[in-house]
């Protein structure tokens, strides 16, 4: 995993540099900055607002990234269940896995149930699910327990996931001003951005890194192959290499959506545009970097038989028939987890943030495949049924032996595209008014802004009341926060609100919008 994304994005390299001190290519920087914070922000709100080990296997992640961040990056030992290792970390990670087990899959109880996470720093053998996972992810993230063996630097790690997935999601953004026409692009990627990002961004999870470095790939790459008249700039071919690189070092099945993204694209564009820019010598080793990134996960997966040890969810049975229709049959619930089930699966749906996201997604979709051409109709339909059949797939061959362990967030890195593509389509039509579009793009961003903030509230008060709990989350007797509930509720509100407003503003205002003029304002001179 690299850490070179956190480095802002340029505007393009053949633009020239007005001679005033104020040049596009600052305000493009500043811009960058500006949209990663936002980002990282919400991601932080739900690192504080989430109990200690309330994401799915985080226990499990935290004990792997202790481990990685002190050098053992091997799986070490395996115990007798085959798909866990045991590793050496400071003694009081061995209570990551006890702090939830009185609330995990149980909405009713609140999360001050637990036992509280301290102990000493001397090394004891523990044991970890995610032990035979990728090691690059955790070899980063774990760095803050290095310094903090506590609950402080379980924080810290967060706080650097979420910055991680920040800076993707904010290079999304200035990629998606490299397009065409970036105006709908930026209200597709924040409906790719769902609250379940966010959340998993919040905690220690590979799956975070992966989807938003998934957004992040999706749109630079479609911006390098779009611009038939001009060169990829080297800032654009850096965010390839790096989303590239870290979406496939994320999780055991992250090369294979490396691949999908590309095909898709490939399949967009066709095999002509694509030799075209592969021509250019500069992006020979963007492709070496993703490919070395992507052989490696297989090698590892390959080797320490990652794949062919996972076991959960519903039981499978010896009919594929039968297998087929459960596989079907849970498609709805991944539907959901894909925009706003929390928790160890336990917290959810958050129906109106479900219902806003579909109806902002089905209109965006909608109205794309009414702009599109059949071939591009093609490609879009598509993908959304990869969407739907792709967990049906996978899962049916190995059902009888594995069951059903797919969540919606194994999917997100595919179904991100949906939105992203479509807006690109709705704003390449030349015959919707601009209003039209100012409007439409203002819809879509207000629904992100409620539809994330109902979804803070819904997981928030799930562990401060519980699911059934009194309605007044904010004075309830459950879990406590490290800062007071109410500062995380007008937090939440600030930074959701204002992030709202700079992504229109970014929509709207053209290649260096509200950045040159806030840096001129007084305040700034």
């Amino acid at each position: 995993m690299t850490v070179q994304v956190l480095d802002p994005p340029e505007e393009d390299e053949a633009t020239p540099e007005p001679s005033s001190a104020e040049t596009p290519r600052n305000g493009a920087r500043w811009a960058w900055w500006v949209t990663a914070a936002v980002f990282t922000g919400v991601g932080c709100l739900w690192a504080l607002a989430s109990p200690l080990f309330s994401s799915p296997d985080e226990p499990a992640h935290v004990v792997r990234a202790v481990a990685a961040s002190r050098g053992q990056i091997l799986p070490g030992e395996r115990t007798e269940r085959e798909y866990s290792t045991y590793v050496e970390v400071p003694e009081v990670f061995a209570l990551s896995g006890q702090v939830p087990m009185c609330f995990a899959f149980q909405g009713d109880i609140g999360a001050d149930c637990g036992p509280a996470f301290e102990g000493g720093t001397e090394t004891t053998k523990v044991e970890t699910n995610a032990g035979l996972y990728p090691p690059a992810y955790y070899a980063v993230v774990g760095l803050p327990s290095v310094v903090f063996p506590s609950a402080k630097g379980v924080y810290l790690m967060r706080a650097l996931n979420a910055a991680l997935c920040g800076a993707f999601l904010a290079s999304a953004i200035a990629s998606a001003r490299h397009t065409r026409s970036p105006r709908l692009v930026i209200g597709g990627i924040a409906i790719a951005a769902t609250p379940m990002l966010f959340f998993l961004g919040g905690s220690v999870n590979p799956s975070g890194v992966e989807i938003a470095a998934s957004i992040c790939l999706w749109t630079s790459l479609y911006a390098a192959l779009e611009r038939s008249d001009t060169k990829p700039s080297g800032r654009l071919l850096l965010r390839i290499a790096v989303a590239g690189s870290a979406l496939a070092l994320s999780r055991p099945g992250s090369p294979m959506w490396v691949a999908l993204i590309a095909v898709v694209l490939v399949a967009w564009f066709g095999l002509r545009r694509v030799f075209e820019v592969g021509r250019d010598r500069r992006t020979w080793p963007v492709v070496a970097a993703v490919g070395l990134a992507s052989l490696s996960t297989l090698l590892w997966v390959s080797h320490y038989g990652t794949l062919t040890t996972t076991n959960g969810g519903l039981a499978g049975s010896d009919s594929l028939a039968a297998n087929t229709r459960i596989a079907l049959g849970t498609t709805g619930g991944q539907i959901d987890q894909m925009i706003g089930v929390f928790g160890w699966l336990d917290t959810g749906p958050a129906t109106l943030t479900i219902y806003l996201w579909l109806f902002a997604l089905g209109t965006l979709v909608l109205l794309g495949l009414a702009a599109a051409s059949w071939y591009q109709r093609l490609v879009l339909l598509g993908v959304t049924a990869a969407v739907v059949l792709l967990p049906v797939i996978l899962q049916v061959p190995r059902a009888e032996t594995q069951g059903f362990p797919w969540q919606g967030r194994y999917t997100l890195p595919l179904a991100v595209g949906l939105p992203i593509l479509a807006t690109l389509l709705i704003d390449k039509e030349r015959g919707l008014p601009d209003r039209f579009l100012r409007q439409l793009v203002g819809a879509v961003l207000a629904m992100w802004v409620v539809g994330q903030l109902y979804a803070h509230i819904w997981a928030t008060r799930r562990y401060t009341a519980g699911v059934h709990g009194p309605l007044n989350w904010l004075t309830a007797d459950g879990f406590h926060p490290p800062v007071p509930v109410w500062s995380l509720f007008a937090g939440t509100v600030v930074v959701l609100t204002v992030g709202g407003v700079w992504l229109y503003g970014l929509a709207t205002d053209g290649p260096t919008p509200w950045s040159d003029r806030l840096r001129r304002s007084p305040i700034h001179r």
